[in-house]
């Protein structure tokens, strides 16, 4: 009776068991990385939304009670807000039938701020970009600006133009921009795509 022979089993070297190791290492590196790239790039998406949303809403309110509808914003985040954040109150004028509404005041998303990027120039609409939040030519803004019942947006008897820059800190591809027409009250947004021979401001919308 013929002895039986033993199955031969193989297993994994120490240079295959490396070499797996290592291209598991490059995957989780690299979803790492872009998982943290999509959540930048969610976090500017939002925080140039609730400028927008801020912006139309105060707009809308303006036209809709027929009156002015002030704009405010705090760059700080610092006391008593701690937070960078836009708000809108309507302005106490003409004949009033019922009493105003509070101040809406929304932040902006965390690890965001009003921002200017290093290298990052002025959008399309040209509006300036001497500081984050540059309106009628004046850092920050004047300090009274508002929607008029016309919806235009506005300093004293005059529309006013601007933008707001906004993005994380250190993160240049982050960059959002949202311009603020005056004449009409229009907004729009853009995203930081790099300076190109087809796109020489590097914005687009």
């Amino acid at each position: 009776m013929k002895p039986e022979k033993k199955a031969h089993k193989n297993g994994f070297s120490l240079l295959e068991a490396v070499v797996v190791v290592a291209i598991i290492s490059i995957l989780v590196a690299t979803s790492v990385i872009g998982i943290q790239q999509l959540l930048s790039s969610s976090r500017s998406d939002a925080a140039a939304n609730t400028v927008v949303s801020q912006l139309r809403a105060a707009r809308q309110l303006a036209i809709s009670r027929r009156h002015n509808v002030q704009v405010t914003v705090n760059t700080s985040v610092a006391a008593p807000n701690f937070a960078p954040s836009i708000s809108y109150v309507e302005m106490a004028t003409g004949a009033l039938t019922e009493a105003l509404p509070a101040v809406v005041t929304v932040p902006l998303p965390p690890n965001t701020n009003f921002l200017l990027q290093p290298g990052q120039g002025d959008t399309p609409m040209g509006f300036g970009n001497t500081s984050a939040v540059y309106i009628g030519g004046v850092s920050g803004g004047p300090a009274t600006m508002f929607f008029s019942t016309t919806g235009a947006f506005m300093s004293g008897n005059a529309p006013i133009n601007g933008t707001f820059f906004v993005g994380i800190d250190g993160n240049p591809g982050s960059a959002r921009a949202v311009t603020l027409l005056g004449s009409t009250g229009r907004v729009r947004t853009y995203y930081w795509a790099g300076v190109s021979t087809q796109n020489p401001t590097g914005w687009r919308e």
